[in-house]
């Protein structure tokens, strides 16, 4: 199997090192190596041109976001005939085995994902923990110890830091919607497509890879951004209907009431503001709805 690895990179000059040197140091390298850089302004592209010669490098001429970004990565990776694609954060690198599990496990129409450990090693990264609350397979695979590169585990939801993606779930999934900027509403919004499609996401248990994502530091406050990103993600959903739109913004809008109380931050007037940002893209979210229920 022909597996390219895509890592998009924005100021990584701190990781990016450890990511690269992960992959030729697997005990199944990769390819072919792209990196994307999303106009950092650290000097990671030149960093990469010199130390890694054998790394092709992508530079967007603005930070586009993370689902532009990773999208140009995918198309180059299709192009230069890859059979899979390694998706991967900056601030993410492999255990040695990692990759050949993931090839072992590969199925044509499913995503498969790692076990994701923080930087430090030390526990699961923040983002994969509600995963294994939610599978109690995996998580008995995990408290056992149990690392065979054969099995899968088939969950709901991953998160975005490290996906193993086939060309054939790529071609029927189609790409990365460019709408969303942040990397988790962008995944959030693809998964809703390949659930769409009856397509499904995979743990494989004897794939390990470290993201260091925890060191940022935790948010205790609510983010704001989020509103228009989960507006974004209902207006999406190609599985949805109009009454099941609207059920959904409602319940929403009663979460951030309760969510105003709770941190005593005014995000009902986000949510107005961000709800006439979205309906401003109402076309263009109709038009893609549209497009990917036809692909079907």
């Amino acid at each position: 199997m022909n597996v390219c690895a895509v890592i998009v990179t924005y100021n990584a000059m701190r990781w990016v090192d450890k990511s690269i040197s992960s992959l030729y140091c697997s005990t199944c390298p990769p390819d072919h190596v792209i990196v994307v850089d999303n106009s950092s302004s650290d000097g990671t592209p030149d960093h990469v041109a010199d130390c890694f010669r054998e790394v092709e490098i992508v530079r967007m001429g603005t930070n586009a976001g993370f689902a532009a970004a990773a999208q140009a990565g995918i198309d180059r990776a299709v192009a230069s005939g890859g059979d899979a694609v390694l998706l991967m954060h900056h601030d993410v690198w492999l255990a040695s085995g990692a990759l050949e599990a993931l090839v072992a496990c590969c199925s044509d129409d499913s995503l498969s994902v790692p076990v994701y450990m923080n930087g430090s090693g030390s526990g699961y990264e923040t983002s994969f923990r509600p995963v294994i609350g939610r599978s109690c397979r995996l998580r008995r695979f995990l408290e056992r110890g149990a690392g065979s590169s054969t099995v899968k585990i088939h969950v709901k939801d991953v998160p975005s830091g490290c996906w193993f993606l086939p060309v054939g779930l790529i071609k029927e999934t189609g790409p990365l919607n460019r709408i969303f900027t942040d990397a988790g509403s962008s995944a959030e919004e693809y998964l809703a497509r390949m659930r769409y499609r009856s397509k499904k996401a995979y743990v494989v248990p004897g794939a390990i890879i470290f993201h260091d994502r925890d060191s940022y530091g935790d948010r205790t406050l609510f983010d704001v951004s989020s509103i228009y990103n989960d507006l974004l993600l209902i207006e999406c959903n190609p599985g949805s209907c109009a009454l099941s739109r609207a059920a959904a913004k409602a319940l929403l809008f009663f979460r951030l009431v309760f969510l105003t109380v709770h941190y005593r931050v005014n995000l009902l007037s986000v949510y107005r503001d961000d709800l006439h940002r979205v309906k401003s893209l109402r076309c263009e979210l109709k038009v893609g709805r549209k497009k990917y229920r036809s692909c079907r």
